[in-house]
């Protein structure tokens, strides 16, 4: 079941400026929940939707025990979670994009890198969110779920190869 929680919110975003959403992209944070809660919602980066891991003890820390998404901002608003980046042509996809920041404990050891495997239960309520989102933007279609490397492949790795891309297309 898809819980969203509004209760906390972004600094980190702007107007869109007219620009029709037409991409999902997903990323993953590196980071705890409570410390990527924390730097989405100061001043700078930012995302629409963030995701918790509920294996996480800092999640289980904050008084969770049910996996809940954290919209932090509007869609109709624009986070600032893609950076420079460009896909089919367009750049600026902060623009025109929804941006899911998904807790996951990868990391870049001096070019080693680690990628942990996404829960289950958090794949479920990924997918669960992917199809709200279809719901109010029919126009994205599924090459327009996108992970940050794709978007910024010279700069970005995230959500990884750990994610279960097949999973995401297979559940529609």
């Amino acid at each position: 079941m898809l819980v969203i929680d509004t209760s906390f919110s972004a600094k980190g975003f702007n107007e869109r400026n007219g620009e029709p959403v037409q991409q999902v992209i997903l990323h993953y944070t590196a980071a705890p929940f409570a410390s990527s809660l924390r730097a989405l919602t100061q001043d700078g980066v930012s995302a629409h939707y963030l995701l918790p891991d509920l294996d996480e003890p800092s999640y289980r820390a904050a008084g969770y025990d049910e996996l809940r998404v954290f919209r932090l901002v509007e869609e109709g608003k624009r986070a600032w979670h893609a950076g420079v980046s460009h896909w089919a042509g367009r750049d600026n996809l902060n623009s025109r994009s929804i941006g899911v920041e998904i807790v996951n404990l990868a990391r870049d050891d001096g070019g080693v890198f680690t990628f942990p495997a996404y829960g289950a239960e958090q794949v479920d309520v990924l997918i669960a969110l992917v199809r709200d989102v279809l719901g109010r933007y029919p126009q994205i279609g599924p090459t327009d779920i996108l992970g940050h490397s794709d978007v910024a492949y010279w700069r970005k790795s995230d959500p990884g190869p750990r994610l279960p891309w097949r999973c995401l297309y297979e559940a529609g």
